[in-house]
């Protein structure tokens, strides 16, 4: 049997050079058994035009900032174990919504305190079903729309929410513009928009996962262009966040943001030691396509002052 065409085009890694003195990596000489470096300090990384397609900034979130985070989403196990299915080892399922949701993947030894393993995603304004895109005005996730523990959730992150766009409006100006025009027209024309005005967030769509692996896979929501965030919270060890095309492992303790092109690089995240919880931002490529946002550009990092 040959070798999948993802991994023999992975095989390939591109060059990687850093200025003297700035070395990211533990060690300049790639794992052996993954052909990987692991990072673990910031960097940021750009082809050779200057787009940039990965921020990484480890650490990032206080203590205090990711134990809020925390106790908040305590309040939410009844939603979040509902976004986990029973484990099926044998399923070899790709579709995104049925691998995110299969409980093979989440850890079950985590502290009886903690936040119940499971997921979900909410959203102030998307489209429910592929056949609804630009037929029908947007509307918010059902669980932010009618599950009060939800929206009272999202109402408390606000601050952290804001942190993230914030984040967004320095490593890729462009994209957090057309977030923001999303979600004025969105304010003004979607199904739902009181809870539109709650939204402290450009992003249109935010996923909680909690204490789950994730296998390698794209995002395909987005433009090519767009980053993804990811942020990380809670008490764990050995968090690591793969990307197999570039050759780099990322150092993902608690704190660590990491912003990327989610459509172009395949990543993924191994089980860690402890509770880990996710928070991913993304936006919807269709949602922008009918608030005619404008065409999507590369980031070539924060505007000059």
């Amino acid at each position: 049997m040959y070798p999948p065409k993802e991994t023999l085009l992975e095989a390939l890694k591109p060059h990687l050079s850093y200025p003297a003195g700035k070395c990211p990596w533990k060690s300049t000489i790639p794992d052996p058994f993954t052909g990987r470096l692991w990072a673990w300090l910031p960097f940021k990384l750009a082809d050779q035009s200057g787009r940039i397609i990965l921020w990484y900034l480890p650490g990032l979130l206080t203590d205090a900032r990711q134990q809020d985070m925390l106790d908040a989403l305590r309040t939410l196990g009844t939603v979040l174990a509902r976004g986990k299915s029973n484990p099926d080892p044998s399923s070899t399922s790709r579709s995104t919504k049925e691998w995110r949701r299969n409980g093979v993947l989440f850890n079950p030894d985590v502290p009886a305190h903690g936040v119940p393993s499971g997921g979900m995603s909410v959203s102030a304004g998307w489209y429910h079903k592929p056949q609804d895109v630009c037929s029908y005005l947007p509307k918010a996730a059902v669980l932010l729309e009618r599950n009060p523990s939800v929206a009272d959730w999202a109402r408390s992150s606000a601050e952290t929410f804001a942190l993230m766009s914030g984040i967004l409006a320095l490593v890729h100006p462009t994209q957090y513009e057309e977030g923001l025009r999303c979600m004025r027209k969105l304010a003004r024309e979607s199904l739902t928009p009181d809870i539109v005005g709650d939204w402290e967030c450009v992003f249109t769509a935010i996923s909680v996962m909690v204490n789950r692996e994730t296998i390698f896979h794209r995002e395909g929501q987005g433009h090519y262009e767009w980053y993804n965030i990811l942020a990380t919270y809670g008490s764990y060890l050995c968090g690591q966040l793969s990307f197999p095309g570039i050759g780099i492992d990322l150092d993902s303790r608690p704190g660590t943001v990491v912003a990327f092109c989610g459509n172009i690089l395949r990543h993924g995240a191994p089980r860690c030691i402890g509770e880990r919880v996710c928070l991913a931002y993304d936006m919807r490529e269709a949602v922008h396509r009918w608030a005619a946002t404008g065409p999507a550009q590369w980031s070539r990092g924060p505007n000059p002052t």
